[in-house]
């Protein structure tokens, strides 16, 4: 049975990142519970979840071009990180003039989430080359080609 490389980097970044995100959520509900009460901590669930989504929509946009072999995923990368930053301004916004929200924990939770979420994805990047059709051995070719070069 052949597996899909692009899928299977596409499965080890989501799950990576989705098992991180739901244990720094764990602490996030827990803190904003004791400290601002039942409110805050549904707050900062909602942005922990408005995050995950967005970083699973992205994900599989990332694979979905991968496969397409453009070339292009390092660009769907990025585009994603900038599209989910202003989509996570819009949405605090709106959140905000919802009377029972607790902006502060809605602000601080999404903060986190979103500060976990583009670490992993770099650290993804730097990891797993083949997702973003990036030719490791190319480079250190070129990097140790000497071919015409004086001593």
């Amino acid at each position: 049975m052949t597996t899909d490389p692009i899928a299977a980097a596409a499965r080890d970044l989501a799950r990576g990142t989705l098992r991180a995100l739901a244990i720094v959520t764990a602490g996030i509900v827990a803190v904003a519970a004791v400290v601002a009460g039942t409110a805050a901590a549904v707050s900062a669930l909602i942005g922990v979840t408005f995050v995950a989504l967005l970083f699973g929509l992205s994900t599989v946009l990332l694979a979905w071009s991968t496969r397409r072999g453009a070339g292009s995923a390092l660009g769907v990368l990025l585009g994603a990180m900038v599209g989910r930053l202003i989509l996570y301004a819009a949405a605090l916004s709106a959140l905000a003039q919802v009377d029972w929200v607790h902006r502060t924990s809605l602000a601080l939770a999404t903060a986190v989430a979103v500060a976990l979420t583009l670490a992993y994805e770099l650290r993804a990047l730097s990891r797993m080359p083949r997702l973003f059709w990036i030719d490791v051995h190319a480079s250190r070719t070129a990097a140790l080609d000497t071919h015409g070069v004086e001593k």
